[in-house]
């Protein structure tokens, strides 16, 4: 190729990239390193970016007028050492240029207000005199084209600017008007405008082979657009050629919103309020957040193991809520996250809101390198997953589960820390050595279970001690709260609730102040005691019947709320019917009631036998029920299953 073609190639792609990159510059908001930069980026901000308008390489057209003016861009490039410089003559064919697309623009009742013009070169001193001069009151002499040769003959070029303005000085006077309004954006290299793109890229996740097939996308667009008309370089243009997805987020955690970051957080405070959590104000336990945010920093794996109800969902979302500022956050429920590509389908979907199908759908150690490469430089792992309720997940759907679990596990071992995974379950075992043995054995590829054992974090969860009841009473009912010391339901010194029958047994106490006291100390019953107006909650404190039915009635709309949330399918009036047929229908045995014949069989008409199964889980998941051995099951509250029996003993 001929060194002409060579250069004019070359100047092509300054004004496509150097074009792009200005919208690239308008997102990443880096490395403005001049006022002019800065005022460009941010009319881009207030605007539109047009390539090949009214005869300009580029446009800015901002939307308010009060926050700028419209801006004409040209693009000067040279590569060879003897066109490094402007001279004054060219200088002035840029001015010319600029004012006919002056001319053009108020043809079309639009306006150009100021100019600039963009280059890797420099004026040389007779340019740059000129330029110099652009406050002047009076038209540059060196403005002021001659008309004819000192022998009189006419200059042929000099004709058609007379035909155009009518005569040299009103040629003159008008290049002056433009001269006033433009600005040189100086020593912009076609490398910086390249490693601008590339910065947004890396941004996306992007490996520099991805990043070259990309800027080839890019130039291609804009060339196939030259041939049409004018195209609008807009951010979602610039994100399909890099991504394919014209709305995808940037996975680089400190950019500025929108991020994938922020939507991510934005869906796991969804989801707290989903779990039946008012705001952030109802959250208390700070002691037990504090214990599992403190294991996230240590562990690539935290079990948060408890009984059903008693805050292991919130506490896991509240620990996300907590992160997220720095992390990416990811709340994945374990019964509908079962196959192996259930992580990527869930980052596609907070990366792109409408296109997330055109992303690909890539195994989880891709994904985790295209964050490590948005993000490098930071140390601390870049995910925290929590995956919700593994426990629900059938022993048959496990194995997708199991993969990722695996995968996350086996990286973090290997000394690439990218994420850190939040798993809650009830306990299979009531002595936590034995449940977390168990759940080792049951999502971890070991025979060796206290090896594994000392590799990760776990908490085992119950119902609030006192101290933490006492919290929840200052933090949400802080109205009653000297009412709640002045029964002294303290159980100093006491172990643990356990699932054994009156674990909330206080010396003294009569069968309904103990029945109230395990109440307040289940998490669940305890958010709805919180909503109760004043008065209800001193009346339930005394052991009224319709305070405490209103109680029931509270506890039972949350819980059917929360099922029908997770499962569309089934339907309020259903769920509560079969809870009043299996409430006042007979049990086999008092004590010990089975689910198949005291749950399934009864609640089988309002619902079918799945859907009794599927309600069952729901029940033990929020703490409606408890079980005392697999299978066997008692009611949590007795004066919740009096209300659904319509208030009978």
């Amino acid at each position: 190729m001929v060194d002409g073609a060579r250069n004019a190639l070359t100047g092509y792609l300054y004004q496509f990239l150097g074009i792009a990159s200005l919208r690239a510059r308008a997102i990443t908001v880096s490395d403005l390193d001049s006022e002019l930069a800065c005022d460009l980026v941010t009319s881009i901000q207030d605007g539109e970016l047009v390539h090949e308008l009214h005869g300009q390489d580029a446009v800015i057209k901002v939307q308010h007028a009060s926050k700028g003016e419209n801006v004409g861009i040209q693009y000067k490039h040279a590569k060879t050492a003897s066109r490094m410089t402007i001279e004054r003559s060219e200088l002035i064919d840029i001015l010319h240029v600029f004012d006919r697309s002056q001319r053009e623009a108020q043809n079309r009742g639009e306006s150009l207000d100021r100019f600039v013009l963009v280059t890797n070169r420099s004026l040389d001193e007779n340019s740059q005199a000129l330029f110099q001069k652009k406050t002047s009151a009076q038209v540059p002499p060196e403005l002021v084209i001659r008309e004819a040769t000192q022998a009189g003959r006419k200059i042929a070029g000099a004709k058609k600017v007379v035909e155009e303005y009518g005569s040299a000085a009103a040629a003159a006077a008008a290049w002056h008007g433009v001269l006033g309004k433009l600005s040189i954006w100086r020593d912009l290299r076609y490398e910086a405008a390249v490693l601008e793109l590339k910065k947004l890229a890396t941004q996306h996740g992007l490996t520099p082979d991805e990043f070259d097939a990309a800027r080839g996308r890019i130039i291609s667009s804009i060339i196939e657009a030259t041939v049409v008309g004018p195209l609008t370089i807009t951010m979602e243009w610039l994100t399909e050629c890099l991504v394919n997805a014209p709305d995808a987020r940037v996975l680089r955690l400190n950019s500025p919103d929108p991020t994938t970051r922020s939507v991510a957080a934005a869906t796991v405070r969804r989801k707290m309020t989903e779990s039946v959590v008012r705001n952030d104000s109802s959250l208390i336990r700070r002691r037990l957040i504090d214990e599992v945010w403190s294991m996230v920093r240590q562990f690539p794996v935290v079990w948060i193991i408890g009984d059903g109800g008693c805050g292991k969902s919130v506490l896991g979302l509240q620990v996300l809520i907590q992160e997220s500022s720095a992390r990416l956050t990811m709340f994945l429920r374990g019964r509908t996250a079962t196959h192996a590509n259930c992580l990527t389908d869930a980052l596609r979907s907070i990366r792109s809101e409408n296109h997330s199908y055109l992303l690909p759908q890539e195994p989880v150690a891709k994904l985790l390198d295209r964050v490590r490469i948005a993000n490098n430089g930071l140390q601390v792992p870049l995910l925290l997953i929590d995956i919700d309720g593994l426990d629900e997940v059938p022993e048959g759907e496990r194995h997708g589960l199991r993969q990722l679990i695996d995968q996350l596990f086996t990286r973090a071992r290997s000394g690439t820390a990218d994420a850190v995974l939040i798993l809650t379950c009830r306990s299979p075992s009531r002595t936590k050595t034995r449940a977390l043995e168990r759940l080792i054995l049951e999502w971890f590829d070991t025979d060796l279970p206290d090896v594994i054992a000392g590799q990760i974090g776990a908490i085992h969860v119950g119902d609030f001690d006192d101290d933490e009841l006492r919290e929840a009473a200052r933090v949400l009912a802080h109205d009653v709260y000297s009412r709640i010391e002045e029964m002294n339901l303290w159980r100093e010194g006491a172990d643990e609730a356990t699932l054994g029958a009156n674990p909330f047994y206080v010396d003294g106490a009569s069968p309904r102040e103990m029945e109230i006291i395990g109440s307040l100390r289940h998490p669940a019953m305890w958010g709805v005691f919180a909503d109760l107006p004043f008065a209800d909650r001193l009346s339930a404190l005394s052991g009224s019947r319709a305070s405490l039915e209103t109680m029931a009635e509270g506890f039972l709309n949350r819980f059917v709320r929360k099922t029908v949330t997770r499962f569309t399918t089934l339907r309020e009036h259903n769920i509560q019917a079969s809870l009043a047929a299996i409430a006042v229908t007979p049990a086999h045995n008092e004590a010990v009631r089975e689910r198949q014949g005291d749950w399934v069989q009864p609640a089988i008409g309002p619902l079918n036998s799945n859907e009794a199964v599927v309600l069952y889980a729901e029940a033990l998941s929020y703490g409606l029920i408890r079980e005392d051995a697999p299978g066997r099951w008692r009611w949590r509250h007795g004066f919740v299953c009096d209300h659904l029996r319509g208030g009978h003993e």
